[in-house]
């Protein structure tokens, strides 16, 4: 367990010493080479997750395009298939494989990509290396979830997701709901959903995340202070997480994100399994022309 918390206590190290490399080493950069700045340029107005101008007024053409997400233990490559304005105003298949160093496995669906939301719908199926499903309790403890206990968990989700982008005035509103339906667990058993970080039963499971950003006066960094809760209907229980979420628009190709988003209530005591905090995730944008 000590080595654990080390190890965890030095992700943690890692990661801010990283995200404040990039941020003091990297911004002069990106100023002397011309990049505008601020909430009020073009680069930075534009709703939905295109960061700049390039995908906000590309031509309308089919293509196919990909959004890399890459950190400490994982890798998040989506490949998308489409008619519009890849990463901006688009309709399309995304093929997500998953890869981390607790499971494999991945998720297919459709995409409506547009200018004040994104929908989505599809199947996620994985794989669990090191976890297997979860005798049902009332409390989890971190233990409980680190133990191989039986067969590892493999499972089928249908995965839905709907973002909404509004702009009030400087600032702009931000909603994030998640609905996933699991099926075919063994009776009385739960599992732990490292996508969600949170243990789940069958049926269905919600996560609605609300926060208002904006972006620091001079600067291409966005701050998003945000609550989520998710609702988990088999167990009966919700789960809230306040905190903030921070992106850097470095160029319209890359960005560099990070959230601390700890929990304020739950039944569980999950330890760093139980939310998103200082992962740092560079994430990389592109479209075929």
């Amino acid at each position: 367990m000590r080595r654990l918390a080390r190890w965890s206590g030095a992700r943690y190290l890692a990661g801010l010493a990283l995200l404040l490399c990039v941020f003091f080493g990297l911004e002069p950069t990106a100023r002397a080479q011309g990049f505008e700045t601020g909430p009020g340029n073009s680069r930075l107005s534009t709703l939905g997750s295109a960061p700049g101008t390039r995908w906000r007024f590309g031509a309308e053409r089919w293509f196919v395009a990909s959004r890399v997400d890459v950190g400490f233990f994982f890798l998040r490559p989506r490949v998308s298939v489409g008619y519009g304005q890849p990463h901006f105003s688009w309709v399309g298949v995304d093929a997500v494989p998953i890869v981390s160093t607790s499971a494999i496995g991945g998720y297919m669906g459709l995409r409506v990509e547009k200018n004040f939301f994104e929908v989505r719908s599809g199947m996620l199926h994985q794989y669990s290396y090191n976890r297997s499903f979860l005798p049902q309790q009332d409390s989890y403890g971190r233990r409980d979830i680190d133990i191989l206990d039986g067969p590892r968990a493999q499972y089928w989700l249908w995965d839905s997701e709907l973002e909404l982008y509004a702009p009030l005035g400087p600032i702009k509103l931000r909603s994030d709901t998640q609905l996933i339906y699991a099926t075919g667990f063994p009776e009385a058993h739960d599992l732990y959903l490292d996508t969600m970080w949170v243990v789940i039963g069958s049926g269905v499971t919600v996560r609605q995340r609300l926060g208002f950003e904006f972006f620091l006066r001079g600067t291409n960094i966005g701050v998003t202070p945000a609550v989520e809760v998710v609702w988990l209907d088999e167990r009966q229980v919700g789960i809230v997480r306040a905190g903030v979420q921070l992106r850097w628009l470095l160029t319209d190709e890359l960005q560099i994100r990070t959230s601390i988003l700890p929990v304020v209530k739950s039944p569980d005591y999950l330890g760093r399994a139980s939310g998103d905090v200082l992962e740092v995730t560079l994430r990389w944008l592109w479209a075929s022309d």
